[in-house]
């Protein structure tokens, strides 16, 4: 598509809030308890439980069970702490600090990354019309300056919902691989887009896929859930 036909960023924003139940709508969903399946085609490999707790403005809550064990993340929005109980109901739990910190809290956050861009021109650029998921979608490059770890991003054309996330990452061998995460069967939740199904990838490969179960807005979380007790 001819780049005097590509969408601006300000049509984009516009689109995505009125297709989202506008700002208000979106602001409105204060919390989420989220419940899904992690499933990988590796051999061996069980399927494992995900239940994701949200609050506003970044309070999180996840925990992962693999049925004989779990990892837990937690943040209050500032402080981040691991807590894992092994098969025999041992409890081990640390804080985390750093850049291990830091991507924790990349991804805390209710809204996708590009609303929480506001449409910001020194962070987002506009450059392509693309097929994902065999649908429209506008690819943004993200510059330099954006406070995100993705270098691209593609936006559903229907709901203006991201359909794909990509950043680049660095293997142990010094290899460079595109992870991918891919986003589908879209559904309304208290006027809100909410992708049903995710897909992760590095370069072409699929590494495993979560199929979400239930979303729950707005479930009254107590402050007490995101801190480490």
């Amino acid at each position: 598509m001819a780049e005097a036909s590509l969408p601006s960023l300000t049509e984009l924003y516009h689109n995505y809030t009125k297709a989202n139940g506008g700002r208000s709508g979106i602001a409105g969903i204060q919390s989420l308890i989220v419940n899904c399946e992690s499933l990988s085609d590796a051999p061996g490999v069980k399927p494992v439980s995900l239940k994701i707790y949200r609050k506003r403005p970044s309070k999180m809550r996840m925990i992962i069970d693999y049925g004989d064990s779990s990892v837990e993340t937690i943040t209050d929005g500032e402080q981040v702490w691991k807590r894992w109980e092994s098969v025999g109901g041992e409890v081990r739990q640390e804080e985390v600090t750093g850049a291990d910190r830091e991507d924790i809290l990349r991804d805390v956050y209710i809204d996708g990354p590009f609303y929480r861009m506001d449409g910001r021109e020194d962070y987002l650029e506009v450059e392509a019309i693309e097929e994902i998921n065999g649908e429209p979608a506008v690819r943004l490059k993200v510059l330099p300056d954006a406070p995100m770890r993705f270098d691209y991003i593609w936006l559903s054309l229907e709901h203006f919902q991201e359909v794909q996330l990509s950043r680049p990452k660095v293997s142990e061998s010094g290899e460079e691989k595109s992870e991918r995460m891919v986003f589908s069967h879209f559904t309304k939740t208290q006027e809100v887009w909410f992708a049903r199904k995710i897909e992760f990838y590095s370069g072409e490969t699929l590494l495993r896929g979560v199929n979400v179960h239930q979303i729950r807005v707005n479930p009254g979380l107590f402050d007490s859930l995101f801190t480490l007790n």
